[in-house]
């Protein structure tokens, strides 16, 4: 190592998945962008969960296959939503993530179903209790990715 390299200032690395791209994300259209570019478009039903911080870098991307039929399902700590909720706020609270995206994927149109639109209600609402901001949802469908409109997920 020279005298030089050491006066440089390493590269921000805030992802802690090298996949990740290391860009921050300060607008709606360039988060749409970066969720096409991550996903694409849909092979099975699973929720993904995009987490960025203050600046706009992503810090993490946790896909969750399997997840229950309906919001409202009863678990041990409340309600689906909730439950999920409360894990997405700990791994905020754990990584210093601010706020995070959903994108929704499940096989079939653009067009969003009242099951997508109930979750996309019901999660928001239980995020909001747990003092989780959500930027944005998507839906990941057989030809791409479109915005989840806020009026779905209000």
């Amino acid at each position: 190592m020279t005298d030089r390299d050491a006066d440089t200032e390493p590269t921000r690395q805030c992802s802690t998945d090298p996949h990740l791209p290391d860009v921050p994300v300060m607008t709606d259209a360039a988060l749409q962008d970066r969720v096409e570019e991550l996903i694409q478009r849909a092979f099975r039903r699973q929720l993904w969960t995009l987490f960025f911080d203050d600046e706009g870098y992503q810090l993490l991307m946790m896909p969750m296959a399997d997840y229950p039929g309906a919001p409202d399902g009863p678990t041990p700590e409340g309600t689906a939503a909730q439950l999920l909720a409360n894990r997405v706020a700990y791994v905020c609270d754990f990584i210093g993530a601010t706020r995070v995206a959903f994108a929704w994927e499940r096989r079939g149109p653009e067009q969003s179903t009242p099951v997508d639109r109930e979750w996309a209600c019901g999660l928001a609402a239980a995020c909001r209790n747990e003092h989780v901001e959500v930027w944005s949802q998507f839906i990941v469908h057989d030809g791409g990715v479109r915005w989840f409109a806020r009026d779905d997920d209000a």
